[in-house]
Order: C-alpha cells, then structure tokens, then sequence
C-alpha cells in the first residue's frame, strides 16, 4: 500500500470511529504491526478497532491486552487470518511481507 492509500484508509478509520458503539458496529478490525502506527491509532481516537498488535507494540498501555501477531517482516499469518481484519497497518520497508499479507 502507497502513503496516500495508506494515508486515506487511516483517515477513513479514523472518521468511522466518532464514538466508540460507532466504532465497533462499523465491523472495522484493523491489525497493526507497527508501534508508532498502533499509537497513532489511538491517538486519534481509533484505538476500539485495533484488534491486534506487533510485539513491539506496548503503548498506549491498553494495547497490552491485545494479541501479538509478530511484525511486519515476522508476520503470524495464521493468528492475523484469524482474526479476520479489514485493514492491516505497517511501516513500508524493503523487508514488509506486503504481498503476503
């Protein structure tokens, strides 16, 4: 995913969760496998549709509830796949697992 799409899908969460029942009724499930994209998340008042994190991710401190799926480049294919996500979030670097995810 380009910046821009990514850019875009974020803003799309992000005014799809004005309220928290909002939120979990849209049916958003947004895996992140980046910490500074998981705290953005929250932090922009998305943080109800994260339903999974990298094990890298440790703020804010409720996203310790949350599974870890590995990382980008170490992805837990099985436990995302069963999680069923609509989004999945990550840096983009040469070593990302884009197509695979």
């Amino acid at each position: 995913m380009d910046r821009r799409a990514f850019l875009g899908a974020l803003a799309a969460t992000a005014a799809s969760c004005r309220s928290r029942t909002q939120a979990q009724s849209s049916g958003s499930r947004v895996v992140s496998l980046s910490p500074g994209i998981t705290d953005a998340l929250f932090a922009i008042g998305a943080g109800s549709l994260v339903v999974a994190r990298s094990d890298y991710c440790d703020y804010p401190p409720e996203v310790t509830r949350l599974p870890r799926v590995g990382t980008s480049i170490t992805p837990n294919y099985e436990a995302i796949a069963r999680l069923e996500p609509s989004l999945i979030v990550s840096e983009d670097n040469a070593a990302t697992r884009r197509r695979e995810l």
